[in-house]
């Protein structure tokens, strides 16, 4: 039997839409539609839209249809501008999506006693199972692994057990639209002008994007503003195919965009890296170290958001895949949004901004670690698992 309830923004009530005061004979509007982003041909992104979702509620059987018409208005009204919660079971447990209410008509229109209205909700998310986990606080090892498979990211919070601190984060999607082709890229390197073998290579095999658009995208900042700083597609460290000149910097960290078609020379057939080059042997008059991070290569022609490529989730601890070592405890600071891990000689590692996520796979307690609050208190995780509508 299908059901179907209405809970207002915290889940602390309900309408059930199978009672006889508000029973529900029609429904529809429960899928999503998906539009492609297509640069010649080739899709780059996917956005998802959401139908308007339809009820027929029938108010008043077997009792006052004024008066259950009203409370249902009431139940409305007391939950404010906050967002309600649609929770559907057709028989694989119950599952949820966040809605507005978009149309609540009042024709009294009556059928026997009955009074029937068709109410419009504006649907906000895809379908998601509620997921809230506890670490144990026993000292024994805890391992939770959530990996976002769906374009729309998942709300997540950690919280201590004793409601001291939360932290709201977002796991980004795990697939391939907008996905980083370069590994390791997102730590600060360093290129000294002054060494003639000089530079920043990012060694990979990145012929298979002959005849793409593409869009780079890095942060960079330089000791001396004037320098000059060369950007190319490299068969080899000094055998390369040039792209991009910057000869304006600042000492402070700018991002830079650009968007270009790779092209491969008929003498240098393959392309095994990205190479920036300040070497003085290219350009005599700089004097500078520039400074790089943050590095992106993607398809398409729009820059996105910085994220490390999905080879990178297993070996790099990135800004929101926090593991603790042996021994660490984690702190979790919501006013200014940091997580750190410390021991008792302080702290060791600290993840800035960390409600602006970037990681699409979150790893807590691997192996032998364990998990706290700086009160070596446990932790309560809770998050969405989107589920196909």
């Amino acid at each position: 039997m299908r059901k179907l309830k209405l809970y207002n923004s915290n889940k602390t009530s309900y309408i059930d839409f199978n009672n006889n005061k508000y029973l529900v004979t029609d429904i529809s509007g429960l899928g999503t539609s998906y539009e492609f982003k297509k640069l010649e041909k080739a899709i780059y992104d996917i956005e998802q839209s959401f139908e308007n979702i339809f009820l027929t509620v029938n108010f008043g059987i077997k009792s006052n249809a004024y008066n259950d018409y009203k409370s249902f208005l009431d139940f409305i009204a007391s939950n404010g501008k906050k967002k309600f919660i649609l929770g559907y079971d057709y028989g694989l447990g119950e599952r949820f999506t966040d809605v507005y209410i978009k149309s609540v008509p009042k024709t009294q229109k009556t059928n026997f006693n009955v009074i029937t209205e068709n109410v419009v909700f504006e649907r906000l998310t895809p379908w998601y199972e509620e997921v809230e986990v506890t670490s144990p606080g026993d000292g024994n090892p805890f391992e939770l692994d959530i990996v976002n498979n769906h374009i729309m990211p998942i709300p997540l919070k950690i919280e201590t057990t004793d409601d001291v601190e939360e932290l709201d984060l977002k796991l980004h999607y795990a697939g391939e639209f907008s996905r980083n082709l370069l590994l390791d890229s997102g730590s600060e390197r360093i290129a000294d002008s002054s060494n003639k073998t000089n530079g920043i290579y990012y060694g990979q095999n990145l012929t298979y994007l002959k005849g793409e658009t593409v869009t780079l995208s890095f942060e960079a900042k330089s000791t001396e503003v004037s320098d000059t700083l060369q950007i190319s597609l490299a068969e080899t460290i000094g055998r390369s195919t040039h792209l991009i000149d910057i000869i304006s910097f600042t000492e402070e960290f700018v991002r830079y965009e650009y968007t270009f078609i790779v092209t491969i020379r008929e003498d240098r057939p393959s392309i095994g890296g990205l190479w920036f080059n300040n070497r003085i042997s290219n350009y005599p008059n700089n004097i500078g170290n520039i400074f790089i991070k943050n590095v992106k290569l993607e398809r398409g022609d729009k820059a996105t958001e910085w994220s490390p490529a999905p080879e990178d989730y297993d070996s790099e601890v990135g800004r929101v895949k926090v593991i603790s070592e042996s021994g660490y405890n984690l702190l979790i600071d919501s006013e200014n949004k940091k997580v750190e891990l410390f021991n008792s000689s302080g702290s060791i590692n600290g993840y800035d901004n960390i409600d602006h996520t970037y990681n699409s796979f979150l790893q807590i307690n691997r192996g032998a670690h364990v998990l706290k609050d700086e009160n070596g208190l446990p932790l309560k995780i809770s998050y969405k698992k989107w589920v196909a509508d």
